[in-house]
């Protein structure tokens, strides 16, 4: 029942009338829940900075477009962009930031809004993918969320985790800052 408010194709009231005439318990809903999502898109080594993180921007509003529960609030720490490196089929270097995300949950039943929030998240996070951006894993968000040396460390070892699963090669000794940095 859930699912069918959650989808559009029933309002919350309508679904618990048909629960409650069933002496099933009622959902609950709408609520919200913001999470902190790690995510890293490969550019160009020779993408200037301002131009990368437009790059990033312009995959986020793409891919914000298809969300169905979930709107992007920004990326309020900023963007990072990870050291230039060779590989194929070019060379390339990427740019990363933490996104805040906000999910709608319409209907839950009693006792699983987690569940329902983290099913509805991951399917939209399935639009980041469809754009070529990769993502760690999603954190509740919390705005006292980080002291900043955990934080910086928190990062780095999401987008270590990345490098691993995608095989993307990140060598340091490939490394020429004079063709990243103009």
């Amino acid at each position: 029942m859930a699912a069918l408010v959650n989808h559009g194709e029933l309002t919350l009231r309508a679904g618990n009338t048909l629960l409650a005439e069933q002496h099933l318990p009622v959902m609950s809903g709408p609520r919200r829940a913001a999470f902190r999502v790690p995510v890293a898109a490969p550019v160009r080594i020779d993408t200037g900075p301002a131009a990368a993180i437009a790059q990033l921007d312009a995959l986020l509003a793409q891919a914000a477009d298809r969300m169905r529960w979930t709107t992007l609030d920004g990326c309020p720490d900023g963007y990072g962009i990870d050291p230039p490196h060779r590989s194929r089929p070019g060379p390339l270097a990427v740019v990363h930031s933490d996104l805040r995300l906000t999910v709608t949950v319409h209907a839950h039943p009693t006792h699983a809004m987690d569940e329902t929030v983290q099913d509805l998240l991951h399917q939209d996070l399935a639009q980041l993918h469809q754009f070529g951006a990769k993502t760690g894993d999603p954190q509740r968000w919390h705005d006292d969320y980080h002291d900043q040396d955990d934080y910086h460390e928190y990062v780095h070892e999401i987008i270590d985790r990345a490098r691993i699963r995608d095989d993307w090669d990140y060598a340091s000794d490939e490394l020429d800052v004079d063709a990243y940095l103009d």
